[in-house]
């Protein structure tokens, strides 16, 4: 799995493509991070029974899940009168599925390798032949996984994920300054 910063920078990027919306910056802000890490809320459900890892990379790690949180999110939107309810759920559904792909090319050390990206079609997990990204070092019992995030190796994963993510963002954000520059007020 990635960690928090890379889901965030692949989001962003999704953000960058999606257009200008008419939201709150800030709030913004706050649902694209949602958003990029929902799918590791599976972590929450083995965390409660003790090993954190017990359903990672499951159903909410599928292309499914993406879509259909990108659709829920547009129709909310369109239901609250937003101007913004497509955009707002083609970044939900972006965001997520930009979770996935990133996981699909992250190194995975743990059993069973890989994500669970065909469900419900497939029960069977499916992971890159090429690795990007490498692992994230993390403690298989709750009591020790919080801890077991803040070590060295995890801080080189994140400088991986900005060497390599941070381009595509800045490139993507430049992209959608220069198309606004264009247009006419």
């Amino acid at each position: 799995m990635s960690t928090p910063v890379g889901h965030m920078l692949a989001a962003g990027t999704v953000y960058q493509g999606t257009g200008p919306h008419s939201l709150n910056p800030v709030w913004m802000l706050a649902w694209i991070g949602v958003m990029a890490n929902l799918p590791d809320g599976d972590l929450l459900f083995g965390f409660f029974s003790g090993n954190p890892n017990l359903y990672h990379h499951q159903w909410t790690h599928s292309l499914f899940f993406g879509l259909v949180m990108g659709v829920s999110a547009g129709l909310i939107f369109y239901l609250i009168r937003s101007d913004s309810s497509l955009r707002m759920g083609l970044l939900t559904g972006g965001a997520i599925i930009s979770h996935i792909i990133l996981d699909y090319f992250t190194c995975d050390s743990s059993p069973p390798y890989g994500l669970q990206i065909f469900w419900p079609f497939s029960k069977a997990y499916f992971i890159s032949p090429v690795i990007l990204f490498p692992d994230v070092h993390k403690a298989s019992d709750s009591g020790r996984f919080l801890s077991s995030l803040f070590c060295l190796h995890n801080a080189r994963t994140v400088a991986a994920e900005f060497l390599f993510l941070g381009p595509v963002f800045v490139a993507a954000w430049i992209i959608r300054r220069a198309r606004q520059k264009r247009r006419p007020i």
